[in-house]
């Protein structure tokens, strides 16, 4: 979900309804500090924040890091213990790639790809974010080929996510490994922010 700088506690709002037991945000330095919000996280969760993502969640957050920053793109892993949830934790890529029409999009996956290569840390659970690629796109399946659509996958309703007031472009995605099942997937018009965001519900299988 893309963050909102005109309304902060309507967009708190938002979160604390889908009371979902993970909420990564591209920015959401507004958002993440409202006094209903953290109220909602409880005293034993706080808002992570790193570089460009904003992570809500009152599961364990093992670790939080870099995986690579540069031309506007900014790839980061986060860590969150949900073997509660689904038996094991969950390794999940925060993703973000500038929008710019005379980017190439396949050296910027490819880009990425290196970084993954030389500092992912081993095998990505979830990848999720502002891709701004289409899901049929040739360089997402450079970047990340062997996960799968959440859309495709289970997707429900309307798809584009973009622009939030008249989305015809679906260029925010989740992608899961194949041990993930998606049970429903789906997109919501917040009310805020640029983006509709990503409502998903995984499994373990």
């Amino acid at each position: 979900m893309s963050h909102d700088k005109t309304d902060r506690e309507r967009h708190a709002r938002v979160l604390m309804e889908l009371d979902a037991d993970i909420t990564i945000l591209t920015h959401g330095y507004g958002v993440r500090g409202t006094p209903a919000l953290l109220e909602w996280l409880g005293p034993e969760a706080q808002p992570y924040k790193y570089g460009h993502f904003t992570i809500l969640t009152r599961l364990p957050v093992r670790q939080v890091r870099s995986v690579g920053t540069s031309n506007d793109i900014s790839l980061k892993m986060v860590e969150i213990d949900t073997t509660s949830r689904l038996g094991r934790p969950l390794r999940i890529l925060a993703v973000d790639f500038p929008s710019g029409l005379f980017r190439s999009r396949m050296n910027m996956a490819s880009q990425a790809r290196e970084w993954l290569q030389q500092r992912g840390g081993g095998e990505i659970d979830v990848a999720l974010g502002d891709f701004n690629m289409l899901s049929s796109s040739a360089a997402i399946r450079t970047l990340l080929p062997d996960m799968q659509d959440a859309w495709l996958l289970a997707g429900t309703g309307w798809g584009p996510t973009f622009p939030r007031f008249f989305p015809l472009y679906h260029i925010d995605h989740l992608l899961v490994a194949d041990w993930i099942e998606v049970t429903r997937a789906t997109t919501i018009d917040p009310g805020v922010g640029r983006h509709r965001l990503q409502h998903v519900f995984l499994e373990g299988r």
